[in-house]
């Protein structure tokens, strides 16, 4: 009996005293906190970088919005060259320690291309620019094409040129070659001289 007394003691003691369970929860509790914490620094580094990228896009001065503001122009062959006695090519690194930098100018480099282009194709290849749907209703979204005169009225041949997807507007097969090669392999240019030169005198674009 005394042998019982001292083994159901015993077992009341360890239901009782902080048992290895307890140990183990406040183990996994330390843990717990210390993933909050990775996680929380984690956070924090994040959120320090996005506000770098944030400070750094609002100290960004804005760009010119002319060739020449970019000191670029035009030569005779249709190439973008600097103006200046070198001559020099288009240059994509301007910052080397500064990728976005480099890739802002050369977008905003690129819209301003864009409305190049399209006064080359009112001036050179006399198309005219239409918005469509021709019957938009007020408020309904609209797009335009360039034409030629009486392009949608009269019968005849029609040479119907699309651009591709992406960054590209009308006039253009490619941004990139426009700026690293010519005029004459990066745009639409030389097709629609060559369709309003048909001998047949009927060509439509």
């Amino acid at each position: 009996m005394e042998s019982e007394d001292c083994e159901q003691t015993a077992n009341q003691q360890k239901m009782l005293s902080p048992t290895s369970d307890n140990s183990d929860m406040d183990t996994d509790t330390q843990e717990c906190e210390s993933e909050k914490c990775r996680m929380s620094t984690d956070n924090e580094n994040d959120n320090s970088n996005g506000m770098c990228d944030s400070k750094r896009r609002k100290k960004q001065e804005p760009f010119p919005d002319t060739l020449e503001g970019f000191n670029y122009k035009f030569n005779e062959d249709g190439q973008l060259r600097e103006i200046s006695d070198n001559n020099e090519p288009f240059k994509f690194v301007i910052k080397p320690d500064d990728h976005y930098y480099n890739q802002k100018r050369y977008e905003a480099l690129g819209e301003i291309l864009n409305h190049y282009v399209y006064n080359l194709l009112e001036t050179e290849c006399n198309l005219e620019r239409i918005t469509i749907p021709l019957d938009a209703a007020e408020g309904e979204p609209t797009s335009f094409v360039f034409a030629s005169k009486n392009a949608l009225k009269t019968r005849g041949k029609l040479l119907i040129l699309i651009h591709g997807s992406g960054v590209v507007r009308a006039g253009q097969w490619a941004r990139r070659l426009i700026i690293n090669d010519c005029l004459d392999t990066g745009t639409q240019i030389p097709y629609i001289k060559r369709a309003m030169k048909d001998d047949s005198n009927t060509g439509r674009v």
